[in-house]
């Protein structure tokens, strides 16, 4: 889950020691270097996951490469992400931690 508290993102997960931690994977687009949510069945919460770190991290100034600022990228993350069957918990979980970075977009 993602959040952020002044200027600090934090990702956040359990709090036991010995508690399975999924992570989601990120593939760099070779000629674009814009990263992508790698290809598989955990393909959707981490793109929903690279949504809200888009959006939390994004400023008002679109980035260099992109011509675009972070809650752009995040909006068309989030377009992408629209599929015709339920949504999973943890899919569920990711999507809701996005509206809260919605004063970051212009």
């Amino acid at each position: 889950i993602t959040t952020r508290k002044g200027k600090l993102v934090y990702l956040t997960g359990a709090n036991e020691v010995y508690s399975n931690r999924a992570l989601h994977t990120f593939e760099l687009h070779p000629r674009l270097f814009t990263l992508d949510a790698k290809a598989g069945k955990t393909a959707m919460a981490a793109r929903l996951q690279l949504c809200a770190l888009y959006a939390a991290t994004g400023t008002l100034l679109p980035e260099g490469r992109s011509k675009r600022t972070g809650g752009e990228v995040a909006l068309e993350l989030l377009r992408q992400s629209w599929t015709g069957s339920p949504l999973t918990d943890d899919e569920c979980a990711q999507l809701a931690t996005i509206p809260g970075f919605g004063m970051l977009t212009p």
